[in-house]
């Protein structure tokens, strides 16, 4: 009988397992899970502050890079001497003697345009000859028209208008890398820039020769407005030049003070 009851007693710890019920399993597995999920946040938590310490550090190499850049004391070689430094104001003197050059070839030009219209008004003053009759001597008008005729024959020869449009494309194009390459080359020796009449008159110059260029599509259709303005703002940008030179003289100075060849 002992024998018996001793096997028919249920361990405890084996009914307990075998008897737990369907909702306590579900929260038992919902508790495992959730100490899963902490887990897998905290590796996520550690690959964020690895990424995030990854960026300061790429951001600070930047920051040193960046200083060291602003900062002239010869690491830049020949970009820092004298020969670049005088490239500038050297090229800006041909500019302004091209700028004036242009100038001539945009008046011949517009001289080579209009005066068409002035030999029509001429032709007006001209009083007609009945046939049969004899003309006689010239009037004031008729030799005025021939004066004018062969004078546009002589500014037909000269290729004023491809001239000018050539001459016009080389300040826009040289000019505007050559402010840029102006200011470039005074940051790369100094490590910043310096505001003034000159660089402010270098921007607008920059800015005149831009708008007088915007200005040629219309002045191809026929636009005498357009073709106003741009001879304004050219005589603009001329005086504008002209005023650079005192400054711009100052300025190669300096650079023959603070720095050397090459």
């Amino acid at each position: 009988m002992l024998a018996m009851r001793a096997t028919s007693m249920p361990v405890r710890g084996c009914t307990k397992a075998r008897t737990m019920k369907p909702g306590v399993r579900s929260v038992a597995r919902a508790v495992q899970g959730e100490r899963i999920r902490e887990e897998i946040v905290q590796v996520e938590d550690t690959s964020t502050k690895a990424s995030t310490v990854g960026w300061a550090q790429l951001a600070t190499a930047f920051t040193l890079v960046a200083g060291s850049a602003n900062a002239a004391g010869g690491e830049y070689g020949i970009l820092e001497g004298r020969t670049l430094a005088l490239l500038h104001p050297a090229v800006e003197f041909f500019l302004l003697g091209a700028t004036f050059y242009a100038g001539y070839l945009g008046l011949q030009w517009r001289s080579l345009r209009t005066i068409g219209d002035e030999i029509s008004e001429l032709k007006k003053q001209v009083p007609a000859v009945a046939e049969g009759e004899s003309s006689g001597p010239k009037s004031e008008a008729e030799r005025k028209i021939d004066e004018l005729t062969a004078k546009r024959k002589e500014l037909a020869k000269g290729g004023f208008r491809d001239k000018h449009n050539a001459m016009g494309s080389l300040l826009l194009g040289l000019g505007v890398t050559m402010t840029a390459a102006g200011c470039f080359n005074t940051y790369l020796r100094t490590g910043k820039l310096f505001p003034g009449p000159h660089l402010y008159g270098g921007m607008g110059i920059t800015v005149l020769w831009a708008l007088a260029a915007a200005l040629v599509p219309e002045m191809q259709k026929g636009n005498n407005t357009a073709r106003n303005l741009h001879i304004g703002l050219n005589v603009a940008n001329v005086l504008l030049f002209v005023s650079q030179v005192p400054s711009g003289l100052e300025i190669v100075d300096k650079v023959f003070q603070f720095t050397s060849w090459p």
